[in-house]
Formats: structure tokens, sequence, C-alpha cells
């Protein structure tokens, strides 16, 4: 998602840009990001490569220029998490993978509508033109009409319509793609939409890491070779520092990070859907928020 832009700017073009510039530096050129896969004794320079982009992708959220990433991309990032054991007997669709694929449309439908009123506004529109996902479920593709088109009926629903500053595009769709981006000409746009999924990737193992796990802090890279710790927590440090921000509470008003990210829960009742925020689980304020080197060449 991409919010408008104060100066002549191409975030969908800069973001990758800068994503290669480290793939190069630390030879990740054939290599994917996967956090899922990040483990170890051994501290490599691949491992450096995929902090540091957790360390740009941390910059790129912000509204404002900053010493590490003088303009701003305009990156945001929203996550919802929700119980493996749903009660689907709401959902029709009568085979049990229908109604799985049915509730989970039904997530993904609610998270762009709610990421999309918190993170823009009338000062700064979005336009949906586009939903890459991750491939396909193997039952049935992703329906654009139960997630895409059903927002212009939500007032028919008796649910809160779409505000005006959210539009959608007359042929929006939901399109899959493959995360791997050996599988493209490098700057194509199916190479920038296999780095963004790559980058989604880490964003989300991060998230969920610093969220329900205890992550234990890295202000600052191991050095090459045997460590002690878990490569995941390194490389979700950086994230985890930018969503512990939201408790500040006032102050975090004015910072560049503000309404950059929205993390959360679901819960389905039969008559209700409950919602709550999610924050890094054990966070240290005290911790000192460490000054980011983001000049690669």
């Amino acid at each position: 998602m991409f919010g408008t832009m104060r100066r002549s700017v191409k975030p969908l073009e800069l973001v990758p840009e800068e994503v290669w510039k480290i793939r190069r530096h630390a030879a990740l050129e054939k290599k994917r990001l996967h956090f899922s896969k990040l483990s170890g004794r051994q501290w490599t320079k691949y491992d450096a490569g995929h902090r540091a982009i957790a360390d740009f992708a941390a910059e790129a959220l912000r509204r404002k220029p900053s010493k590490a990433l003088g303009t701003p991309c305009a990156l945001r990032v929203a996550a919802m998490f929700y119980g493996a054991k749903a009660d689907l007997a709401m959902y029709g669709g009568g085979q049990r993978e229908e109604q799985h694929l049915r509730h989970d449309e039904t997530v993904l439908r609610i998270l762009l509508k709610g990421a999309a009123h918190y993170l823009f506004g009338p000062d700064d529109p979005i336009r949906v033109v586009d939903l890459v996902t991750d491939g396909q479920p193997g039952y049935r593709p992703l329906s654009s009409s139960r997630i895409l088109h059903r927002l212009h009926a939500e007032e028919a629903s008796g649910r809160s319509p779409l505000r005006d500053y959210v539009k959608l595009s007359d042929d929006a769709a939901i399109r899959g793609h493959a995360t791997d981006h050996k599988n493209f000409l490098p700057g194509s746009k199916e190479d920038r939409d296999s780095q963004f999924l790559q980058l989604a990737d880490l964003f989300l193992g991060a998230i969920s890491r610093s969220c329900f796990d205890a992550v234990a802090p890295w202000p600052k890279h191991p050095l090459l070779g045997p460590f002690d710790g878990s490569k995941k927590d390194i490389i979700a440090h950086p994230i985890r520092e930018v969503l512990a921000k939201a408790a500040r509470g006032a102050s975090f008003r004015h910072g560049g990070h503000y309404r950059t990210f929205s993390v959360g829960q679901v819960r389905f009742g039969p008559d209700a859907v409950w919602f709550s925020r999610l924050t890094p689980k054990n966070y240290d304020p005290q911790l000192p928020v460490p000054q980011l080197d983001l000049s690669w060449s």
C-alpha cells in the first residue's frame, strides 16, 4: 500500500531498487527472502543482508525523510492474525475446503478495509488497482467478488461503507504471483511483484515473532562467524522497534511512523466480531533505539 507523496517519487520502483542494492552487496541476488527458513549458529553475509533489508523496511515505513533514507517511500504494512480453529458453520459452500476459504476471504476483506481506513486519510487517499497474493489456494482461486467487489456493498449489508478517500478501480482484481524472483527478468514488473511478496514475508515473520514470542534485543548486527542467539530475533529487531513506538502514546502522533502500520487480532463469534491491537511481547522501552546504517553501495 502506498500513500500520496508531496514530491515526485515512485515507491513501486524505489523500494525494489533499494532492496536490489542490498541484495548485490550481500550476494543475495539468487537467494529468496524467507523468514521461517532462518536458522543456524553461523552469522553469514547472507544473514547480514537479510538484516539490512529488515533495517531498510523499517525505515521505508517512515512518512518523513530520515538520515538513513532521505526519500520517504510511503510504504505501509498491515497484519491481522486469527485462530486456526474457526467456527465454519456461518460460511456456506458445503465442502469444508470451501468454508475455510470463505473464512479466509472474509478476513482478507476485513483487513483490506480496516487498513485502508486507518493507514490513509482525506489528505492521503488510496486507490486499489491490484491485489497481488503469494500464489493461489489449491482448492480454487481467491474470489475478487467476495473480497474486493463486496466492499462496494458494505452499506447494503448493514456495515459502514468505504470512506470517501478509499477507491477501488473498476477493473481491480486479485492476482496470484510466484514469489521467487529468479523466475523473472531483474527490474521487470514481475520481478518487482516478487520482491514485494518477499518483503511482505519478512514483515509478517518479524511481526509474528515480535508479538507472540519473547524476542531478545539485537540493536547491532553480530560479527560474521559463530554466534549465540536467534537469527529470527536479530532480523525481527528493527521492525519490532517500529511496532513498539505505538506505546509512546500521544507523542507517537508526531513521529514519522505514525499510521504507517497496523497489527491486530480478530476473533469471530456467532453474533459478533472482536478486534484487538497487538504489540511487541515483553518489550523494554528503556532499550536504546539504534541509528541504522543503510549506506549500501
